[in-house]
């Protein structure tokens, strides 16, 4: 963790940058977790991340810390010596979200699995703040990977550009090295096409062709109509073009909304 004295509890056991001692277990019993928090206090670290197993969550092993982000990455066949079925298994990891997790935390979820729509929902009700990655992503968005013998290669998108700039915030309130290059604000406005076109058309005043935003299937018919065709739909926010094409007849109008 950038810019603060941090440790880890997990499977690897207690891990600090100068040492790492084994518990035996993900996540130890509640009277051992909090007195290894404890203990990391005293040694002046102010930052934990630690995982959380389907059994600690179920056992209450977790409890009496303040969780200000948590991540949701899977639900696979597994524990379901302990669980009983997948039901149980995913209500268990559940409780991260529900009863863990501060309110005013963040979620993160990894967006391709089939359960995180469910992580999602109950993010959005308890008003958490959510970041979804994977290949559907909506902040950081995987492109491709290549694994290697030392790891993996990782191409990344960062396509909500507002995450980005709340992240450069913090990263310079902490003052932490790390940086968004060249700056997320730049990030922001050059992906931003909404942005980029309410500037130059109404700010400026410099002639541009004819547009509209719109949020819903039927506004967008709408505009469309009041345009006309040939006209271009493109995503507000997007890269590399992706999500852009040209309505030609009205047979393409709904095919450009959904490819947007």
């Amino acid at each position: 963790m950038a810019g603060h004295h941090a440790a880890s509890i997990g499977t690897l056991g207690v891990t600090t940058s100068d040492d790492s001692v084994s518990t035996g277990l993900t996540t130890p019993d509640v009277v051992t977790f909090l007195s290894n928090v404890a203990g990391l206090a005293r040694e002046g670290v102010t930052h934990v991340a630690f995982e959380a197993s389907s059994h600690g969550l179920s056992q209450y092993r977790t409890e009496g810390l303040k969780v200000i982000a948590a991540a949701f990455t899977n639900l696979s066949r597994d524990h379901l010596d302990y669980h009983g079925d997948m039901a149980a298994y995913m209500t268990a990891k559940l409780r991260l979200f529900s009863e863990v997790l501060d309110p005013d935390g963040t979620a993160v979820v990894w967006a391709d699995d089939p359960q995180a729509a469910r992580v999602v929902d109950l993010a959005h009700a308890r008003r958490q703040r959510l970041i979804t990655v994977g290949e559907r992503g909506g902040a950081l968005r995987l492109v491709s990977r290549d694994p290697t013998l030392l790891g993996q290669g990782l191409v990344i998108e960062a396509i909500h550009t507002q995450t980005l700039v709340e992240l450069e915030r913090e990263f310079e309130a902490r003052g932490s090295d790390v940086r968004v290059i060249p700056t997320a604000r730049a990030a922001r406005l050059t992906m931003d096409r909404e942005g980029i076109r309410r500037l130059a058309a109404e700010t400026l005043g410099l002639p541009t062709s004819p547009y509209r935003f719109v949020d819903t299937l039927e506004d967008y018919r709408a505009a469309v109509a009041e345009i006309g065709v040939p006209c271009v739909v493109k995503p507000v926010m997007s890269s590399s073009g992706k999500g852009q094409s040209l309505v030609r007849s009205d047979a393409d109008i709904d095919k450009a909304w959904d490819y947007a």
